[in-house]
Parts: structure tokens; sequence; C-alpha cells
């Protein structure tokens, strides 16, 4: 009797596990069990695909990821073999799983570190942003760094997991598949170059044409994956 392969896959901020549902669907037409929970405070919205804000600017980066530990640690006692794997900052955080827990591969779809033009001015001015709104405040708490009522600490907190992705990639040697977008309006295509040089496990890199940050929505990813995981499965 085979191994029972489970592929744990977490959705972008903003998001919800509806994004992955195409994947998820053909994965398990395949014989993978797959596990695709909703991030903390996500999912809430009636929307489809989508989370509202309000939900989201009440979400810390050690809430965000204690919860994605929490759901992974309960599906990996389902399965014999894991893989993990996500879209956009779901992919970051694959990576932050892989660089604590043990698992036969990562599935990066358009993980994020350098953005686009002016999309970039966020997070080089990171650091000023908190502490003109720490000195505004008076207050020594980032996740309550509010500027007319508006919760930018919830936003810096989180934008903390693309900051640190260096700590969870750099030498990484988990086998990685990593797919990026060739027309992607939200990541620069510098990401490629340095994902690539980050890792030092093996690994496949693609960039798929006709899609722009959704890559799970593009039917090409499909049998990347598929073919990933019987090089890297049991």
């Amino acid at each position: 009797m085979g191994s029972k392969i489970g592929i744990f896959l977490l959705h972008g901020i903003t998001k919800n596990s509806g994004e992955l549902a195409y994947v998820k669907k053909s994965l398990e037409e395949k014989g993978y069990c797959v596990e695709t929970p909703n991030l903390p405070r996500h999912g809430l919205c009636p929307r489809e695909y989508e989370t509202c804000w309000r939900d989201v600017l009440q979400l810390s980066k050690e809430e965000l990821l204690m919860g994605v530990e929490e759901s992974f640690l309960v599906f990996n006692e389902k399965v014999d073999e894991i893989f993990v794997g996500g879209n956009s900052i779901g992919a970051n955080l694959a990576f932050y799983l892989a660089s604590k827990f043990p698992v036969k591969g990562v599935l990066a779809l358009n993980p994020v570190y350098r953005l686009a033009k002016g999309l970039e001015l966020i997070l080089r001015h990171e650091p000023k942003i908190r502490a003109f709104l720490l000195k505004k405040n008076g207050n020594s708490n980032n996740n309550d760094l509010v500027f007319h009522n508006f919760n930018i600490g919830a936003i810096l907190s989180i934008m903390e997991i693309v900051r640190d992705t260096p700590t969870y990639v750099k030498g990484l040697s988990t086998p990685t598949l990593l797919i990026f977008s060739k027309n992607d309006d939200i990541l620069s295509s510098k990401n490629v170059a340095i994902f690539d040089k980050w890792l030092k496990g093996e690994k496949e890199l693609h960039i798929v044409n006709e899609s722009g940050h959704g890559l799970p929505y593009n039917s090409a990813v499909l049998p990347l994956i598929d073919e990933f995981i019987k090089n890297y499965g049991p």
C-alpha cells in the first residue's frame, strides 16, 4: 500500500481558500490529500475568493504564523508525507514552515520579496513609517500603529514576513518548485533571480505566460506541480 501524500497549500493575504479551489480539486482527482485552510482572520467576507480588509487589519504577524503552524500540524498528522506550498505571501509562509518542520518539498507560486515599482516604496520606507507613527502615537506596540483610525501597524506587521523571508529561504535544502508569472503586476521580475540564488537545494524554476499574480487559476501550473511531487515524493 502506497504512502498517503499530503499537500498543504496557503492562499495569499486578503484572499481566502477559494483562491486555491481549482488547484485543490485537480490534485485531489490525482489521488493526493490536499488541505487549503483559510489564514487567520480570512474567509469571513461574503465576496468570492476575497477577505475583507477590516478583518485583515486586526491580524498580527504572530497570530498569522501561529495559525499557519497549528493548521499545518493538524494536517500533518493525517498524512504520511507532506509538501507545503502557496501563492504570493502564502508561498512565503510555506517557506517558513519548511524552515521549521521536515517536509518533502515546497511548491512556491509567486513568492514575494521585491515588489513592482511604486509598491516597492512600501517596503523601502517601512522603518520610517513605523518610526513616524510610534512617535506620533506615543505607543510602543507596533500592532496599535494607527493613522486617522486606519491600522497601519497591522499591515506593517504582516509585511515583516516579506522582510524576514531571507531567514526562511537562504540555504534551505528542501527541494523547491518555483513558479513565477511573466505578467505579474505586483512583483518585480527580480524575484526570479533572488529566490533562485537563495535556494541551495534541488529546485525547478518555471516562468508561466498569460497569467498575472493569481497563478492558482492557470492550468499550466498543475502538470508542473504533479510532476514535481512524483519526482520528490515517496
